[in-house]
């Protein structure tokens, strides 16, 4: 099989388990919720999945992963270890299931309140394993995160009574 995979390449990408992740937008300070979709070409399924969310820790302030449809139908539990600007996770389960095509995660991000007008996500160290632990080819695809500035955010306009005016409100206040 490998000599036939080196031969014809076009056979060895179509097993491949592409991760992506969604892009978004929020305000400043707000809630972005983004999925991670997996989807295996071929007919190897993955039964376990590991990435990495690489992020900038000035416009992100937290983020929360949690298993998505397809990790919940396929009896997987996702864990994470959270380090500032980056966010390592895995889909496991001690079974054979396969992790079938579509939202293998739901991810959910808090903007710092100075949150700059849009924020790269990168998705990396994709690795796949099918259910006998062997690994399949992996690919990941990143994001971009939209910040919306308020419309006309500066600074309030000040307002000034002119004299002559203070002054007629004040004779009608006697």
């Amino acid at each position: 099989m490998a000599a036939l995979l080196a031969v014809c390449p076009v056979l060895a990408a179509a097993e491949e388990v592409a991760l992506t992740l969604s892009s978004g937008e929020g305000a400043p300070g707000g809630v972005v919720n983004l999925e991670l979709s997996v989807s295996a070409a071929g007919n190897s399924l993955p039964a376990a999945l590991q990435w990495t969310i690489d992020y900038s820790p000035d416009d992100i302030a937290a983020v929360e992963v949690a298993a998505g449809p397809v990790a919940l139908f396929a009896d997987k539990t996702v864990v994470c270890n959270p380090m500032p600007g980056s966010i390592i996770c895995i889909a496991y389960g001690l079974n054979l299931h396969p992790i079938l095509d579509g939202v293998v995660a739901t991810i959910q991000l808090t903007l710092s309140a100075t949150a700059n007008t849009s924020t790269e996500l990168k998705l990396t160290g994709g690795v796949a394993a099918d259910p006998m632990g062997s690994a399949l080819p992996a690919t990941t695809a990143g994001a971009r995160v939209t910040i919306l500035q308020a419309a006309g955010a500066s600074a309030p306009a000040l307002r000034i009574i002119q004299p002559a005016l203070q002054s007629e409100r004040a004779r009608h206040l006697r």
